[in-house]
């Protein structure tokens, strides 16, 4: 199976050609999709967010509002949150390269 990796700036086409994949039931790995799965269910994740800044869970959820509102302060936490999301990403990204059924 070949696989095709769509990437680009804001506003480049990305979610347009993955509507036209989906259409032609392409199997696709959407990064956006898995982020906030990974938001919303990654207690690990969660845990590593509360323990840099217990003010982003609100409710027991992750608060993507005060990330942004502390990244406006503090540009450089970006790498820090990258640290800690990527490798996530990149194990969920294996598990749908090396699932059979896609």
């Amino acid at each position: 199976m070949k696989k095709i990796v769509v990437t680009g700036n804001i506003g480049s086409g990305k979610s347009t050609i993955l509507t036209v994949f989906k259409y032609h039931h392409i199997p696709i790995f959407d990064s956006d999709k898995y982020i906030q799965e990974i938001y919303k269910n990654d207690k690990a994740f969660k845990e590593q967010l509360y323990a840099i800044n217990s003010e982003f869970i609100i409710d027991n959820q992750i608060s993507k509002q005060k990330i942004i509102d502390y990244l406006h302060k503090n540009p450089d936490f970006i790498n820090i949150l990258e640290n800690l999301l990527y490798p996530i990403l990149a194990t969920k990204r294996q598990e749908f390269i090396h699932n059979k059924q896609t």
